[in-house]
């Protein structure tokens, strides 16, 4: 009995000898063949490499065209460097690509809106809050500064007849009236209808004439940058155009100096010169001050029976 277990023990032993010993040679085997396929696909050439030291030469081939990449970026900063600068008027036309961008993706906004124009006398500076909405288009404006303080009036292509529903500041606010927006009543002090209120007209005014200035070159149109500013408490970037209108009368006028909100890509002051009564003058001036857009305006802000108005 203990002879036999004796035995046993002793196959065992040659077994688990044996079954160690086959599985070194596997790995071994599978490492000797693994090591060839690695410098192979070093190299780059699909075959093996003789010797580790080829493998290790073939694995730092990258670095030349790592090189080869750097030297193309030189190449290219070289090229940007010679290539010219955009000229004032391009630059100009660029910004007021992003604006009419920004200008296309407003639903609404509400802004504090500074006029001031000449209209056969120097009319005073007018301040009034404004709300705008695009679909369905509606404008409210409530004055806020001295001149017609507290007047409001309410306009809608959609509303009371396409008419605009008014009232004046002082005693007279308890007096609405019904005006036609391009009436007399209504253009009183006014050169521009309330129908164009907001940014899409006047975008649309600076963008034709840097256009035309590019139609006519080498006459007496220009584009000068003039740099960052602060306008009514906003970054903005300002230039000032010249347009040869005497030679060009397609020019909206004759002299403008456009300011664009640098964040919202917006033109929030311009102001435009042109030949009234025999002089040079500024006619019109424009601004918009604490812009916010796309605020969700509703119904209730163009409801004459908004309790916060006066209609």
């Amino acid at each position: 009995m203990n002879g036999k277990l004796s035995k046993d023990r002793a196959s065992f032993r040659r077994l688990r000898f044996g079954g160690s010993h086959w599985i070194a040679i596997l790995g071994t085997g599978l490492l000797l063949l693994l090591i060839p396929l690695s410098f192979a696909w070093a190299a780059g050439d699909g075959k093996a490499a003789e010797t580790e030291k080829q493998g290790a030469g073939a694995a730092e081939d990258p670095q030349p065209a790592n090189e080869r990449t750097q030297a193309q970026e030189q190449t290219e900063e070289r090229a940007q460097e010679k290539r010219p600068e955009p000229s004032d008027v391009e630059r100009a036309l660029a910004m007021i690509g992003e604006g009419r961008k920004a200008i296309r993706r407003i639903r609404d906004f509400t802004a504090v809106f500074h006029k001031k124009e000449y209209l056969k006398k120097q009319l005073p500076e007018e301040v009034a809050f404004m709300k705008w909405r695009r679909k369905p288009r509606a404008v409210y404006m409530k004055w806020v500064g001295e001149e017609k303080k507290n007047q409001e009036i309410l306009w809608g292509p959609e509303m009371n007849g396409g008419k605009i529903k008014a009232h004046a500041g002082g005693f007279l606010k308890l007096i609405t009236v019904n005006l036609d927006p391009k009436g007399s009543m209504a253009m009183k002090d006014n050169r521009h209808p309330v129908t164009e209120a907001g940014f899409d007209h006047t975008g649309k005014l600076i963008e034709r004439d840097m256009q035309l200035i590019l139609k006519y070159p080498g006459g007496k149109s220009s584009v000068k940058a003039l740099g960052e500013k602060i306008e009514y408490g906003a970054k903005s970037y300002c230039y000032e155009a010249t347009m040869d209108k005497d030679a060009h009368p397609e020019f909206y006028a004759r002299k403008a100096r456009i300011c664009t909100h640098m964040k919202l890509k917006l033109p929030n002051h311009v102001q435009t010169w042109d030949i009234e009564d025999g002089k040079m003058r500024l006619i019109e001036e424009y601004g918009y001050e604490n812009i916010r857009v796309n605020v969700g305006l509703t119904d209730a802000d163009f409801d004459p029976d908004n309790p916060e108005y006066a209609f």
